[in-house]
């Protein structure tokens, strides 16, 4: 069912920008599936971890940075050369959810423990080390995340920024500098957030706040950088969502206070941030279009 909202939300994307007569729909439509997607990635993630009997681990935290990041990059290349790129031709985000649900399907059926079964001993054979068939899986995304990670970083790297029609540039900060600068930044925000994850390890309790810490902050980085696409705007990080995940990391080392009690009020500050900047978002593309979404417009009595 996680599936589906983001599947539907394509295909009614992609039906609106058919019909929309004005670019101002056609960006609204946009950065709303665009905040669905970018929140729903990392819960896809999370479920996908427990199907594949993958749980708190290592495994989990490269897995979900291997989709994460490649999916952010797609974005960025966007932003600096107009195209959007999902994979290649022959594998993209459709297929990507449509193997998902097969995994959960088959995980239903069978069980979660066929993920831990050793490869060697189903082929009959000796390895010097234990394979497991979510170790398989874990090297295909590994593979995935560093072919299309260097060909995004190939086209935009370059590509002659001036070519883009100055409908399409705006006021973007374009250029090779500028393109290294953002995806240095994102790169630190995906830093951050992967050693929160590797800090939980050690104590699982806090995983739902560290997870909702980085699910989140990541979330609200990649919505604002394709707004800022859409809206031909100069693109930074957030600063305060970089701040929370340092305080995380450095209190870890510190101790100041106790690591848990750090998690779960970073936590509940960072969903607060989180719902303050959407509801924000949501009111300033209310008030350009002329129209009413989170109030109701009380109509004048008819005259008798």
């Amino acid at each position: 069912m996680l599936h589906a909202p983001s599947l539907t939300c394509r295909a009614q994307h992609d039906q609106c920008l058919q019909a929309a007569s004005t670019s101002q729909l056609q960006q609204m439509a946009y950065d709303n599936l665009a905040g669905c997607d970018a929140l729903s990635v990392h819960l896809i993630l999370t479920v996908i971890a427990a199907t594949l009997s993958i749980g708190i681990s290592w495994k989990a935290v490269v897995g979900s940075l291997g989709i994460m990041i490649p999916w952010q990059l797609a974005h960025w290349e966007e932003y600096h050369t107009g195209m959007l790129f999902y994979g290649n031709k022959y594998w993209g985000i459709t297929e990507a959810n449509y193997l998902l649900v097969i995994l959960h399907s088959m995980t239903g059926y069978f069980g979660p423990k066929m993920w831990r079964a050793d490869v060697a001993a189903m082929l009959g054979i000796k390895l010097p080390f234990t394979l497991l068939i979510n170790d398989c899986l874990l090297m295909f995304i590994a593979f995935f995340a560093i072919s299309y990670s260097l060909a995004a970083f190939y086209r935009v790297l370059n590509i002659d920024q001036v070519t883009l029609p100055p409908q399409e540039r705006g006021h973007k900060a374009l250029g090779r500098g500028n393109a290294i600068g953002h995806l240095i930044s994102l790169q630190t925000v995906n830093t951050l957030g992967g050693i929160m994850l590797f800090l939980c390890l050690k104590t699982p309790i806090v995983a739902p706040a560290v997870n909702a810490i980085f699910g989140i902050i990541y979330a609200q980085q990649s919505t604002k950088l394709i707004i800022d696409h859409m809206s031909k705007e100069p693109f930074s990080v957030l600063l305060w969502p970089l701040i929370a995940m340092a305080v995380v990391c450095l209190n870890s080392l510190l101790n100041i206070v106790h690591f848990e009690v750090s998690c779960w009020v970073v936590a509940v500050s960072v969903v607060t941030g989180y719902l303050a900047y959407i509801v924000q978002n949501i009111n300033e593309i209310c008030r350009y279009l002329g129209i009413n979404c989170l109030t109701l417009k009380h109509l004048e009595a008819a005259p008798k």
